[in-house]
C-alpha cells in the first residue's frame, strides 16, 4: 500500500490517505495550513506522477434533523442516496446522541436522529458527482472506520480511516474528482451524525459523467433532470473489448418520471437491459407499511421499558357489535409417495399455491345479569362481570389468616393487562372495597358508616409480580432483560390495583373486588357486582417500625430497660446451625432449656436473654428468645417502579450484643417466636447496646435498640 500523510507547520498530523491498489491511484490530502506532506510505501516500485493542489471547496453540510425514525434499505437525504451494502441488512434512524459540533458526544438525547450504519457497511450515492465528502462517525463499540470512494469508471480514488473511541466523533475525508460511490464500514455500533459535500466545479453539476458513460434524463416541463450513474461491474470479452454494467438511479427530486432519454458516447453501443419501476401509488404503499414498522418498532422498546401503558392494553371492539374477519392465504409443501421411501427435499417447492380467503363472523357479547349465579366463563356470548376472577390470579391479603399493617395497600392481581380496560368497554369500573365487619358501637348510623366504610387514601396501578406469569411469559421476559440493545423491563404479563385505606388497627375487615356502574354518583346505586370477597385482619402495627418498638426496640431512640432472663443450667443445651422453621424443632429447644411451659404472650411482646453459667466464673449471653404477638415475617408485593414486585415485607434478620450477632436458629411455622444464639456465649457491659435488624422488603433494612446489663436483672434484685 501507499500512505500520504499531510502535516501543518507545527508538526501536527491533519490528514492521511491511504491506498492498496497496484494500478495508478489517486491520494487526496485536504485539511487547513498543510505545510509538508509524506509519502510512503511501494515496496520501491511506485512513482509519483502528477501534483494537484489548492484551496479548499465549499461545502453543503446536513445532518438527520428533521428525518422521521425508521427503518428502511434505502434513504435519500440531502443529495445522498444511502442503502446497506447487503440485502438482509437495513438502515436504521434512530436518536442515540447529542453531537453539538465540538467533537465530543453527550449520551443525553437530543430528538435529532442519526443514522446507523449497518455490521456490513452501507453505500453512498450522491445525486450528481462530488470532488470531496466528509463523513462524522461515532463508533460506540470503539471499532475502526474506513471510508473509500470510488469514481464513475469503477476506480477506487480515495480513503480514508478513522473511529476507535467511542465518545469521540471521527471525521473521514475524501477527495477526488467525480466521486459517484462511497462505501463505509464502522462495525456493527456505530453512527453516521452527520456529512459534508463539494461538488464537482464547486457547487455546479457536471452534465456529462467522466469516463465516457451514457448520460440518462428525464425532462419534466423544459426542466431536464440527470439519472445517477451507479457501476456494477465490468467485464472484458475475448477480443480486449470491455463491457460495463451500470445502474442507473431515478433522481430523488422528482417523484414521477414517465419517460427517460440516453444520451450515448461516440463510439459506445448501449444495450437496456430492464427497467425496474414502481408507480408513486405503490410507493405511498411502501412509505406507510414503513411508518407501520417503525411505529411498532417503537411500541417494542416503550414496552421492553417497562410501560404499564403498553401491558394494559387498549379494546377497540364494542359490545353487541357484529364483526367479520378475512383471512388470505396460500401454502405450499410435499407429499410423501404411498411406500413412504422418499424423502423431502431440501427446501419447500418454490411455487406458493393459493388458499383463497376465509372469512370468519363473530359477535361482541352483551352484558347479562338476569341470573344471579356466576356464569361458566366458557359461554362467552354473555358478559358477566363475575367471570373477571378467571384473570384474577391472587390477592393480598389472601384470607382470614393473613394479617396486614395497616399502612400497607391491599392488592388484587390479574394475569392479563386488559381487565380493566375490558370492564370499561361495558361502563363499568374496578374498585378495591373494605367493609369493618367489627366495629364498636356507635352513637348513629352517620358515625356507624365512617366506622365500617374507612377512606380510600391511595390508589396504585402497576404490573403484575412475574409470580403471576405463565412459564412462556416469564422467559420473554427473561430474554428481553437479559438482550444488551433492549432496556430492562417486562413487556408481557398482567396488571395489579392496589389501594391504601385509613384501617384501624387490631380490626376485622371483609376486603371486596368490586365492579359497578360508571358516572354514578351514589355507590349504592351504581349496581355493584362482587367479582371476588375475602376477609383479614389488620395488624396491631401500622408498619415494621411500630413492630420493632412494641418489641422493645425503637428506631428512633435507645431503650433504656434489659430484656427478660432465663439463667440456664450448666448442662442445658441451645441449637445451633442452620434456621430450622418447625413449630416441632421450636419446641425441642425449648425443652431442653425447661421453657417448654413457657406461655404465650398474648397482646404483648417478650424478649428473654438466656444466660448460662461460663466455665471461667461468670455469667454470659449463650441466647435470646423474642416472642410477639403477630407473625415477625410476612410476605407482601412492594411497588419498585411500575411494577408489583414479590418480596418479603418483614423479616428478623440478627440481634447483636457490641458487635457479636446473635442468629436466628429456630422459628415457628408461623414466625411469632424466633430464638437467636451467637458462635459462643456473650459477656456484655452494663447498659450495652441490644440491637435487633429486620429486614424489610429488597435489600432494605430496619434496626431497633434498647440496653442489656453486664449481670442478670434477679442478681440485682436478689442481692447476689
Amino acid at each position: 500500500p501507499v500512505t500520504a500523510m499531510a502535516f501543518d507547520g507545527a508538526g501536527n498530523l491533519v490528514a492521511r490517505a491511504q491506498d492498496a491498489a497496484q494500478i495508478p491511484v489517486m491520494l487526496n490530502l485536504a485539511a487547513p495550513g498543510i505545510a509538508r506532506i509524506i509519502v510512503t510505501g511501494g515496496s520501491n516500485e511506485a512513482a509519483i506522477y502528477r501534483i494537484c493542489h489548492g484551496t479548499r471547496t465549499a461545502h453543503d453540510c446536513a445532518d438527520f434533523g428533521g428525518v422521521r425514525p425508521q427503518r428502511t434499505e434505502r434513504l435519500r437525504h440531502a443529495g445522498i442516496v444511502f442503502a446497506a451494502s447487503t440485502n438482509d441488512e437495513r438502515i436504521v434512524i434512530a436518536d442515540r446522541f447529542t453531537d453539538d459540533g465540538s467533537g465530543q458526544i453527550d449520551p443525553r438525547l437530543d430528538g435529532k436522529p442519526e443514522l446507523f450504519v449497518p455490521e456490513q457497511g452501507m453505500t453512498l450515492t450522491p445525486e450528481a458527482p462530488l470532488s470531496e465528502i466528509k463523513l462524522y462517525v461515532v463508533t460506540l463499540g470503539g471499532e475502526a472506520a474506513e471510508a473509500v470512494a470510488f469514481d464513475a469508471d469503477g476506480n477506487r480514488i480515495a480513503a480514508a480511516q478513522g473511529g476507535g473511541d467511542s465518545e469521540t466523533v471521527s471525521e473521514l475525508m475524501l477527495g477526488g474528482d467525480g466521486i459517484v460511490r462511497v462505501e463505509l464500514k464502522a462495525g456493527g455500533k456505530s453512527f453516521l451524525t452527520r456529512f459534508c459535500t463539494a461538488a464537482v466545479g464547486g457547487k455546479g453539476r457536471v452534465a456529462q459523467p467522466k469516463g465516457g458513460l451514457p448520460v440518462v434524463t428525464t425532462r419534466i416541463g423544459q426542466d431536464v433532470h440527470d439519472w445517477t450513474p451507479n457501476p456494477i461491474s465490468t467485464a472484458v470479452g475475448p477480443n480486449g473489448t470491455r463491457c460495463r454494467l451500470i445502474r442507473y438511479d431515478q433522481p430523488a427530486k422528482i417523484r414521477d418520471a414517465n419517460s427517460l432519454e440516453i444520451a450515448t458516447p461516440t463510439a459506445h453501443n448501449v444495450t437496456l437491459l430492464s427497467v425496474c419501476a414502481v408507480d408513486s401509488v405503490a410507493d405511498d404503499a411502501r412509505e406507510q407499511d414503513q411508518a407501520a414498522q417503525a411505529g411498532l418498532s417503537a411500541e417494542v422498546m416503550e414496552a421492553a421499558g417497562g410501560s404499564l401503558d403498553v401491558i394494559a392494553r387498549e379494546i377497540l371492539l364494542d359490545p353487541g357489535q357484529n364483526y367479520r374477519i378475512e383471512v388470505d392465504w396460500s401454502w405450499r409443501g410435499w407429499v410423501s409417495n404411498e411406500d413412504g421411501t422418499d424423502s423431502p427435499p431440501g427446501s419447500p417447492e418454490p411455487v406458493w399455491q393459493t388458499g383463497g380467503t376465509d372469512s370468519y363472523r363473530f359477535r361482541i357479547a352483551s352484558e347479562d345479569l338476569a341470573i344471579s349465579e356466576t356464569q361458566d366463563g366458557l359461554n362467552e356470548y354473555k358478559f358477566d362481570p363475575r367471570d373477571i376472577a378467571r384473570y384474577l390470579t391472587r390477592t393480598e391479603p389472601a384470607d382470614g389468616r393473613d394479617v396486614v399493617f395497616t399502612d400497607d395497600p391491599l392488592w388484587v392481581h390479574f394475569n392479563s393487562g386488559h381487565v380493566e380496560a375490558l370492564v370499561d368497554r361495558y361502563g363499568r369500573e374496578l374498585i378495591l372495597e373494605v367493609r369493618r365487619t367489627d366495629p364498636p358501637p356507635q352513637p348513629d348510623d352517620a358515625a356507624m358508616t365512617l366506622a365500617v366504610f374507612p377512606d380510600t387514601l391511595e390508589v396504585i396501578r402497576a404490573i403484575s409480580p412475574a409470580s403471576t406469569l405463565t412459564v412462556t411469559e416469564q422467559r420473554i421476559n427473561d430474554a428481553v432483560i437479559a438482550a444488551p440493545c433492549l432496556p430492562d423491563g417486562p413487556v408481557v404479563g398482567g396488571a395489579s390495583i392496589g389501594t391504601r385505606f385509613a384501617l384501624e388497627k387490631h380490626a376485622m375487615y371483609d376486603f371486596n373486588l368490586i365492579a359497578r356502574k360508571k358516572g354514578v354518583a351514589n355507590p349504592a346505586l351504581a349496581d355493584p357486582v362482587v367479582v371476588n370477597a375475602t376477609r383479614f385482619i389488620t395488624s396491631r402495627y401500622a408498619n415494621p417500625a411500630e413492630m420493632l418498638a412494641a418489641l422493645g426496640f425503637p428506631t428512633t431512640s435507645r431503650a433504656p430497660f434489659p430484656p427478660q432472663e432465663i439463667i440456664l443450667a450448666d448442662d442445658m443445651v441451645l441449637p445451633a446451625g442452620t434456621l430450622s422453621v418447625s413449630d416441632r424443632d421450636m419446641e425441642a429447644a425449648l425443652g431442653a432449656i425447661g421453657a417448654d411451659t413457657l406461655p404465650l404472650p398474648g397482646d404483648s411482646a417478650r424478649v428473654i436473654a438466656l444466660w448460662r453459667p461460663l466455665p471461667g466464673g461468670g455469667l454470659g449471653v449463650a441466647g435470646i428468645l423474642v416472642d410477639a404477638p403477630e407473625p415477625m415475617r410476612r410476605e407482601a408485593a412492594i411497588l419498585q417502579g411500575q411494577q408489583a414486585v414479590d418480596s418479603v415485607r418483614c423479616e428478623p434478620e440478627r440481634l447483636s450484643i457490641g458487635g457479636v450477632h446473635f442468629l436466628p436458629v429456630r422459628a415457628t411455622l408461623n414466625w411469632t417466636r424466633v430464638l437467636f444464639v451467637p458462635a459462643a456465649p456473650v459477656t456484655p457491659a452494663n447498659e450495652t447496646p441490644l440491637q435487633f435488624r429486620f429486614k424489610t422488603g429488597g435489600s432494605a433494612t430496619l434496626t431497633g435498640e434498647r440496653i442489656i446489663n453486664a449481670r442478670p436483672i434477679m442478681f440485682e434484685t436478689e442481692g447476689f
